[in-house]
């Protein structure tokens, strides 16, 4: 049974009852939550909750987009949660910010058409 099945069942209890349950039952079911809660996140894992292909996820981690990533066992990438909150609130900053105004002056150089040197001779 998971957290919301356990407030589904409460819910229904009336006011006042008190319930016995095991207590295997309950150090397991607070044991999941701390496990799940706490793991550290694998590249496949980022890979498919940001829609990326592994390599770019790889990339991000290299160019120190996740402060705190580490290497398990020298092989295997792995991400603290409190790295993936830290690189989506960038994402989210950098996302909002206001664009850049453009400078005063000439917009752009002429454009160059690359077969020119056909035309020489």
């Amino acid at each position: 049974m998971d957290r919301e099945g356990l407030r589904r069942l409460a819910e229904a209890l009336p006011a006042g009852s008190a319930v016995p349950v095991p207590r295997e039952w309950l150090l397991e079911l607070l044991g999941a939550e701390r496990a799940e809660a706490a793991a550290d996140l694998t590249v496949p894992q980022i890979a498919e909750r940001f829609g990326r292909s592994a390599s770019t996820v790889r990339w991000w981690i290299e160019s120190d987009r996740f402060p705190g990533a580490y290497r398990l066992r020298g092989r295997e990438w792995r991400v603290p949660p409190a790295a993936l909150a830290a690189f989506e609130a960038a994402e989210r900053d950098t996302a909002t910010a206001k664009p850049r105004p453009v400078p005063a002056g000439p917009r752009r150089a002429a454009v160059v058409d690359l077969g020119d040197w056909r035309k020489v001779g």
